[in-house]
């Protein structure tokens, strides 16, 4: 669909015919996204935003294809190059007439986000995002621009997480999710008129990730992220019940969307045989129908690439630390090599998944890749969260260093090669910083609970040591 050198961040279909697709694009990995209209007859891309400001689409007002846009200023167009303080502009466009444009309101600082507009298109409910466990929730009069803050409530404690989903079909109530009421995000639906927060998912132990409501508004097909693997779930909001699913290809599933007019669910399948699988269920006939394949050369063969497993190991608290084995094709006999790869944020999550460069470990070297997601890690629950914050920090390094091991890992697996510790390394002298030296040619060393000096690597001697077991 588009030909240009810069890669396109995201995108969204003019949601009431699908006259044109509205996506977001930087310069040069600039991140200073402009939003573009694209015929997807001629594939010709038109700007529809001003320079000089990050901009994203936030969302649609449907009945009238308005895009709702948010547009924060660069500090590259300020005076001395930089501004006391950020604000948020939004506003609603007509995208095949740019002109039209309209600011709703000036928001103080940046952080909001996941704009859903009400059935009658007279409301804004939008996000304002504060930390990995606080946020709130926001209503806007999309005439005035007048903005009131639902959620939390005043006085409500302690902080939490929320997030705006959507709105119910009467437009009387809110979807969202939200960690008020245990450790995980679960969805919720707010009663704008009597202020009470009904819970809709509490039996699930997990994060909500995302959802869509179907234009009847019977059905809530949700996803959850169960152990580090998205799962979808479809909800009877008439009947009050979930609606149990036929069986659904192996891997995360994310990004359910209802058809506007066929009774379809549309759902993104990531698997380790293959990124990115759009298929569909049919909710009359329960059928599942894949519309898109992987495209790989001919001589890869992915399906020989063994299903990802979750492993689990005791820290050193006693504390269960969970992470994501991926094997190599059992033509590689015996214990094999692990390279251990860190995810980012830090309050992120490596989930299964398409492993995308790493595969090329696993299929051609027979190398295992392990992925822990050690304390502060996102995905199980609020308390796990802020176990790394501050201070806390270097427990979570320890767990990164921990020779502990699962029964798993510990069948598959050998060091015939060390762990890749190199991104310990670095996170460890970003974390203690100039205030402490490094010997040099020599990895930090800290104490472990034993008083002991513990190595850095000390993972990769643990699983030597599970090779001569």
């Amino acid at each position: 669909m588009t030909d240009s050198p810069e890669p396109v961040s995201n995108g969204s279909w003019e949601p009431r015919e699908g006259r044109y697709i509205v996506f977001a694009r930087g310069t040069g990995g600039d991140e200073a996204y402009q939003l573009y209209r694209l015929d997807p007859t001629s594939k010709q891309a038109t700007p529809f935003t001003e320079p000089g400001q990050r901009h994203a689409l936030q969302g649609w007002i449907k009945a009238q294809s308005l895009a709702i846009v948010s547009s924060v200023p660069l500090d590259r167009t300020a005076q001395g190059g930089s501004r006391s303080q950020i604000s948020t502009t939004l506003s609603v466009v007509d995208p095949l007439n740019p002109a039209s444009r309209r600011v709703v309101a000036e928001l103080p600082g940046g952080g909001w986000f996941g704009a859903e507009a009400s059935p009658d298109g007279r409301q804004l409910a939008i996000t304002q995002y504060a930390s990995a466990t606080s946020s709130s929730i926001w209503l806007i009069d999309l005439a005035s621009g007048q903005r009131r803050r639902v959620l939390p409530v005043d006085g409500q404690a302690p902080k939490a997480s929320h997030f705006v989903t959507g709105w119910t079909h009467d437009g009387a109530s809110l979807l969202l999710a939200s960690d008020s009421a245990s450790e995980f995000r679960e969805l919720m639906r707010f009663d704008l008129a009597s202020g009470q927060l009904h819970r809709l998912t509490a039996s699930i132990p997990w994060d909500l990730t995302g959802g869509d409501l179907s234009p009847d508004g019977r059905w809530l097909a949700i996803t959850v992220n169960a152990d580090g693997r998205d799962e979808l779930r479809l909800l009877d909001l008439r009947q009050g019940q979930a609606r149990p699913l036929p069986a659904l290809p192996a891997g995360s599933i994310s990004q359910p969307r209802f058809h506007p007019t066929r009774g379809e669910l549309a759902f993104v399948v990531n698997s380790a045989q293959g990124p990115a699988q759009v298929q569909t269920l049919d909710l009359a006939s329960s059928r599942v129908t894949p519309w898109t394949q992987p495209v790989k050369p001919s001589e890869l063969d992915l399906s020989q690439l063994p299903e990802q497993q979750v492993v689990r190991w005791t820290s050193f608290d006693g504390r269960t630390i969970s992470g994501i084995l991926s094997l190599p094709p059992a033509r590689f006999a015996g214990k094999r090599p692990v390279v251990m790869v860190m995810h980012g944020g830090p309050e992120g999550q490596s989930k299964l998944g398409w492993q995308g460069r790493q595969n090329y470990l696993r299929q051609e070297l027979g190398v295992a890749v392990l992925k822990p997601n050690v304390r502060g890690s996102s995905g199980y629950g609020k308390t796990f969260l802020s176990l790394d914050d501050g201070r806390l920090r270097e427990d979570s390094e320890v767990e990164r260093q921990s020779h502990g091991h699962s029964d798993r890992l510990d069948r598959h697996t050998a060091a015939a090669g060390r762990l890749a510790c190199a991104r310990q390394r670095r996170q460890l002298r970003r974390l203690h910083g100039a205030g402490r030296q490094h010997k040099a040619g020599r990895p930090h060393r800290r104490r472990n609970e034993r008083g002991r000096h513990q190595p850095l690597c000390h993972l990769s001697r643990s699983l030597s040591d599970l090779g001569r077991r």
